[in-house]
């Protein structure tokens, strides 16, 4: 398996496992969506609003 260190922008689409290792969408499918690290399904990512405040609410 070769290694990726492409830097992911918190707003591109990208696949992640339960572990949350992290590839780009090519690199997915290429994998077939599953996760070479644990063995796991690869998901989209979900995405993360840009302008959110860091704060956190409970």
């Amino acid at each position: 398996m070769r290694e990726i260190s492409k830097e992911l922008h918190v707003a591109s689409g990208a696949y992640i496992c339960t572990y949350e290792c992290t590839y780009c969408p090519g690199c997915s499918e290429e994998m077939e969506l599953v996760c070479p690290n644990c063995g796991g399904e690869l998901v989209k990512r979900p995405k993360r609003r840009i302008e959110s405040s860091p704060e956190r609410i409970f």
